[in-house]
């Protein structure tokens, strides 16, 4: 691997996350906004909020989907990236390219719920 390569694949990286990362979060939740304040919640965020029972009020909507962004954004990156750099059949591209989708979906969302969980859980009140 050469350095030409590897700042290629770098390059393609950042430039595939800020193109799905503005797409996401700008544009979808600029359309979300529109709409009235009870639709604002994506399905993202309800599967985030009812998993790890965290109290909705305190919860910045605003910053949940910023991170969820990021998280999606990354996902995508990464994985078309790795299959980019892959010489394999497109049959076995495919294959890698689900295993690491859906590996990664649920360890980031697993970790960023737990975050949530410490940060707004809720709290029992006697």
């Amino acid at each position: 691997m050469t350095i030409e390569y590897i700042l290629l694949n770098t390059i393609f990286f950042m430039s595939v996350f800020l193109i799905i990362f503005i797409v996401d979060f700008y544009i979808i939740s600029k359309e979300k906004n529109k709409k009235k304040k009870i639709e604002k919640m994506t399905s993202q965020d309800v599967y985030i909020i009812k998993k790890f029972d965290l109290d909705s009020e305190r919860i910045s909507l605003r910053q949940l989907n910023f991170h969820i962004s990021i998280i999606n954004a990354f996902i995508i990156a990464f994985v078309s990236t790795v299959v980019s750099i892959t010489d394999f059949h497109i049959g076995v591209q495919l294959a890698i390219s689900f295993v690491l989708l859906f590996g990664l979906i649920y360890s980031l969302y697993e970790l960023y719920g737990r975050y949530m969980k410490k940060r707004y859980g809720r709290r029992i009140k006697w």
